[in-house]
């Protein structure tokens, strides 16, 4: 990695909410998934908000660089934003007197 892409990793690392890691270590457990195939990644992101998002895929974008999301990120932030709306609907059909219906 060049200095100036570097550089612009660490400014894009503060402004950022969730976190971006550039060392070796989080770079190596993220380099494999389940299959064979492996390939070090420059950084890897743990995005917070979809601001995080929108300036990752911006980065990502001016630098032609590739973006891969993890799997586990992906189905961690839908199963998060699927037990927020459950709560918001749980509190609305209560608070109407309605069953919460199972999942």
């Amino acid at each position: 990695m060049n200095g100036k892409l570097s550089a612009e990793l660490h400014q894009l690392q503060h402004t950022l909410t969730g976190e971006l890691h550039t060392g070796t270590t989080m770079r190596t457990l993220y380099a494999t998934d389940a299959s064979a195939y492996r390939e070090m990644p420059l950084a890897v992101a743990i995005p917070q908000t979809e601001n995080d998002l929108k300036a990752l895929i911006q980065f990502t974008r001016t630098h032609r660089i590739g973006l891969i999301p993890h799997v586990t990120e992906v189905r961690s932030m839908l199963m998060n934003h699927l037990y927020y709306n459950r709560g918001k609907l749980r509190i609305y059909l209560q608070a109407s007197g309605k069953k919460v219906p199972r999942i």
